[in-house]
């Protein structure tokens, strides 16, 4: 369902299907067995900034540029969920 909204909203070539996977840090699948959710990844990265470094990271920083396409997006998928809830 996200992935979905988010190639409608963004455009296909936005939307990265498959990512390798990587030791993060987050307990999501934990919470994700007791209540139904979806986990997905925003970039910020700018490699023209030297804005590479991942989340944990000292040097971590953001292209701030990303944060209202990123806020647009979760409004998206927020609505299109509450306007019909079965789509999921």
């Amino acid at each position: 369902f996200v992935e979905n909204t988010a190639k409608n909203f963004l455009g296909k070539k936005m939307v990265e299907s498959e990512r390798k996977a990587c030791m993060g840090g987050e307990n999501f699948a934990h919470f994700a067995n007791k209540v139904p959710g979806t986990y997905f990844w925003f970039g910020g990265r700018n490699e023209k900034q030297g804005l590479t470094y991942p989340g944990h990271n000292p040097k971590f920083d953001i292209d701030e540029a990303a944060l209202p396409v990123g806020s647009a997006l979760l409004s998206q998928i927020c609505t299109e969920y509450l306007g019909n809830p079965q789509k999921t």
